[in-house]
């Protein structure tokens, strides 16, 4: 569900009246300069309180996490002890207790390297002498059966899972995080990625990290905030209660980006702007000084595009998302909802942050800069959907999970939405592999769905899909079968040709002799 601020709500206030007719002016800057003005006039600015660490309430989320963990309840007891750990002030007993409640979980949940990894880490936080013979004797129990583990892990890994997502072969010139399979191909005046030769179904394309990505509010108690690694050790950010780290490498990085700003204001940034703000700035983090950035937030979209060379467009440069088609057709709810937010993150990244600069004239221009590139971005940008796959343990299988995290993809991001796509994105943590889910003939633009293959979700779902587009996406299908509720008949029309039947039959043969599934009528397929 998109979650709205208060202030989304004022879409009658008369004195926003001057920031409805900015919305159709070319820089993007001049309708949040001016949601500024009104906010400042009215003194109607968002409340916001930094939320600072509490020892009393990490305690509390401690002890319901004992009591999840008393009831059986592995996986609430997991995140009541995350949620402890966020909320503890830094080498307290607090995160002591938080630590130690943790690693008794994991000993019982017989995560054995982990249970010793949280043990060692409470150890180094200068416990009392009771509670470190308690962690001796648990980090004694749990090395015993460490290499239990290891076996188990070495049994389920095989070359195929650890190679498939690996690029194959040769790269394509300029964008080297694809294939020589893709081109891009620039006869219409926009570039286009398309097959450069026949390709085959099941074919890895492209395995792409995010510019920068953003878990789901479901996902940051149990993710690390910069790699959206599923940890069972993280650790939480000395500086706010919302992000935590699987490790210091991710830390530091998620530093150098921008969070050590982004930190002062995160209760303040909802799941919708997160991305806009990141990518904004880690940009500026890459520029050598603020005259760079405000130089390079003058040029956007598809102006920018046609002074861009194919590795600047696509490739990892640091402003390549600046580029864009600006084909978005219903624009003017977003970019109201988007220039009132967005006035407020500025805001508070003045009066909280050392962000902008201190001179009154440059920080005006920062501001302005700041103002573009957040809009640009915030309206013209695609985020990706990374849909992951986890492993539940109590049964033994392997699903889809429900809350999937999002990232700004230059290469990915760029393509075009199908809701009969020829291409997959499968979610790798913070990166992407885009794969031929269809046969794509040479010269054919390469295309997935914003919003998640329509198979993988329940019927009822898909017919949601026309919403989601035009909320999320600001777009809506012409003519299409599976956003006009026919998806039915694209199911009762498939049928395989013979060399796939042979294929599913041999599959089927030997899954079932090992006893992985169970048998089916060939005839029904």
């Amino acid at each position: 569900m998109l979650r709205l601020p208060p202030f989304y709500k004022h879409y009658d206030d008369r004195s926003l009246d001057c920031v409805y007719r900015a919305l159709r002016n070319k820089d993007l800057a001049d309708c949040v300069l001016l949601a500024t003005k009104a906010f400042e006039q009215s003194n109607k600015w968002f409340e916001f309180e930094h939320k600072q660490k509490s020892a009393t309430e990490s305690l509390e989320h401690g002890v319901r996490g004992k009591e999840a963990f008393c009831k059986g309840e592995y996986q609430m007891a997991l995140v009541k002890y995350n949620m402890a750990l966020m909320q503890a002030p830094p080498n307290s007993e607090a995160m002591r207790l938080s630590y130690y409640g943790r690693a008794e979980l994991l000993l019982k949940m017989r995560k054995f390297q982990a249970c010793v990894k949280d043990v060692e880490t409470c150890l180094a936080l200068n416990c009392p002498d009771s509670m470190v013979l308690k962690l001796q004797e648990m980090k004694q129990v749990a090395s015993n059966f460490t290499w239990i583990e290891q076996l188990a892990h070495q049994t389920k890994s095989n070359p195929f899972t650890e190679e498939f997502f690996k690029l194959k072969g040769a790269r394509n010139p300029d964008i080297p995080f694809a294939t020589s399979h893709v081109e891009v191909n620039m006869e219409s005046g926009h570039p286009k990625v398309v097959a450069a030769r026949d390709i085959p179904v099941g074919t890895v394309v492209a395995v792409e990290t995010a510019f920068v990505g953003a878990t789901d509010i479901m996902n940051h108690v149990t993710s690390c905030d910069y790699c959206h690694k599923m940890d069972l050790n993280l650790t939480p950010c000395e500086g706010c209660c919302s992000a935590m780290f699987c490790d210091k490498r991710c830390k530091e990085k998620a530093m150098q980006d921008g969070h050590n700003f982004e930190c002062k204001i995160i209760n303040m940034i909802i799941d919708d702007i997160k991305l806009p703000v990141r990518a904004t700035l880690k940009m500026r983090q890459l520029c050598s000084s603020w005259d760079e950035f405000i130089t390079a937030s003058n040029e956007l979209g598809v102006e920018r595009m046609e002074n861009s060379s194919i590795a600047e467009i696509f490739g990892s440069q640091k402003f390549a998302l600046l580029n864009s088609h600006y084909d978005t057709h219903f624009i003017y709810g977003a970019l109201l909802n988007r220039c009132l937010y967005l006035a407020n993150i500025i805001h508070y990244l003045d009066v909280h942050t050392s962000f902008l600069p201190d001179n009154p004239e440059e920080k005006t221009a920062a501001i302005q800069a700041v103002s573009r590139v957040m809009m640009h971005l915030a309206v013209h940008c695609n985020p990706v959907q990374l849909q992951h796959f986890t492993e539940l343990c109590t049964e033994a299988r392997v699903t889809m999970h429900n809350h999937p995290n999002k990232g700004y993809f230059p290469f990915i991001g760029n393509l075009p939405n199908s809701c009969l796509p020829n291409s997959y994105v499968a979610g790798l943590r913070n990166s992407a592999a885009l794969i031929t889910i269809a046969p794509v003939k040479k010269g054919t633009e390469l295309t997935f769905s914003y919003i998640g293959h329509w198979l993988e979700v329940q019927h009822q779902e898909v017919l949601m899909r026309p919403i989601k587009m035009f909320i999320h996406y600001r777009t809506v299908c012409k003519d299409c079968i599976i956003c006009g509720g026919r998806a039915d008949n694209v199911l009762l029309s498939s049928r395989l040709n013979d060399t796939q039947e042979q294929a599913y039959k041999k599959f089927v043969t030997y899954a079932s002799s090992m006893g992985q599934v169970s048998e089916c009528d060939y005839d029904s397929i």
